[in-house]
């Protein structure tokens, strides 16, 4: 094809040949502002014959396609220049941009020398002064880059989906078991309060039928003790068991364990609102709990008496302290010499916590026993 300039003149170099055609079929333009728009784009510019067949492509085009010659592909059908089950979708855009339509798509097409490569493409047409329109321009960007990651966002997506998925079996399969789980530690703690009841009322039974009342105070003693156990479990349980909040347990051991005694019970928290532990470490607090309440109403010298439960903290230190308004410690009271059995609970319970006890008096009358031990972390 020989090269056209701008007054029609014929003009024999090679290099200027694509150059001369684009500015004679853009002859409603300066020379250098039609080179400079085609030229200058990143983007495959075409030049499209009413026809469909191809007549210029741009510099940056044809290095976009690894084309060495125009030559190679001018005048061919520009679809016939893709994929053939993209071609359909060409031929549509070109008759849509001869009825002064313009397009816009995506689709694969391998390079001149076969490297793959996605485009972005639109078609429109190129009218001239009268509106008709004369040829169409297809400009084509290369979004191969954004393709592969959007095809390697998507295979993680799928990959997501798919961990997820069964993640779901795993965790459904999980929430089965625990329920089970569940079920079985009902059905625990129902057995478990119907032997301590079991036991307890067997000892009750034995007691009635001693002459010998020291014997008969110490099987009611015990039997006493199994129902402070049963006391315990049963608050412990009736939460959750693996995270027992103390400001809620621990009163409620106090009122089961006063309650059953015909005694009152006062229950204070200050500043522990947050303080879970452990079911070992619960348990440990709610038999000192039930031991000192149960103690300060066997001692108070009179019926109701009122018994005052506070839970504080003390700088790392979480402190238990129980109260009660009736006479107060006897005169020469010395824990370490005290052999009753509950003080001797109360002192096992308080070196497995890493605690100590304190035992002082109430300024109105009556005692005060405090535990101090490490607060949970």
């Amino acid at each position: 094809m020989e090269q056209i300039s701008l007054n029609g003149a014929a003009n024999a170099d090679d290099a200027g040949n694509a150059d001369g055609t684009a500015l004679d079929l853009l002859n409603d333009l300066t020379s250098s502002f039609a080179l400079s728009v085609l030229n200058s784009s990143p983007d495959c510019i075409k030049l499209v014959e009413l026809d469909g067949s191809l007549s210029f492509m741009n510099r940056n085009g044809m290095c976009a396609m690894e084309i060495d010659d125009f030559a190679m592909v001018e005048a061919q059908p520009w679809p016939s220049l893709w994929p053939v089950e993209a071609q359909p979708q060409l031929e549509a855009a070109v008759t849509a941009a001869v009825a002064g339509q313009t397009t816009r798509f995506e689709a694969f097409c391998p390079t001149a020398k076969g490297a793959p490569r996605w485009w972005s493409v639109t078609v429109s047409p190129v009218r001239n002064a009268a509106g008709e329109t004369e040829r169409v321009l297809a400009s084509s960007r290369d979004i191969t880059e954004q393709v592969n990651q959007m095809r390697v966002l998507n295979e993680r997506d799928l990959q997501l989906s798919a961990y997820a998925e069964r993640l779901a079996v795993e965790l459904s399969d999980k929430d089965q078991l625990l329920e089970e789980n569940r079920l079985l530690l009902r059905e625990i703690d129902h057995r478990v309060k119907n032997n301590f009841a079991m036991i307890c009322g067997m000892l009750r039974l034995q007691a009635r039928g001693l002459d010998d009342a020291s014997a008969r105070f110490a099987v009611d003693d015990a039997a006493g003790r199994v129902m402070t156990l049963s006391y315990v479990h049963e608050q412990l349980y009736s939460g959750a068991p693996d995270a027992v909040e103390l400001p809620d347990y621990l009163p409620r051991i106090a009122r089961s364990i006063v309650g059953a005694l015909s005694a009152e019970v006062e229950a204070v928290a200050a500043d522990v609102a947050t303080v879970t532990v452990e079911p070992d470490i619960a348990v440990a607090l709610g038999l000192v709990t039930a031991e000192l309440c149960s103690n300060a109403v066997k001692h108070a010298g009179r019926p109701a008496p009122r018994i005052a439960l506070r839970l504080e903290r003390e700088g790392c230190d979480l402190v238990l302290s129980i109260s009660d308004d009736g006479p107060g410690l006897p005169d020469g009271f010395a824990a370490d010499a005290s052999t009753g059995l509950g003080m001797r609970v109360c002192k096992v319970q308080a070196r497995q916590l890493g605690g100590t006890l304190h035992f002082d008096a109430v300024p109105d009358g009556g005692a005060l026993i405090s535990l101090r031990f490490p607060a949970p972390a």
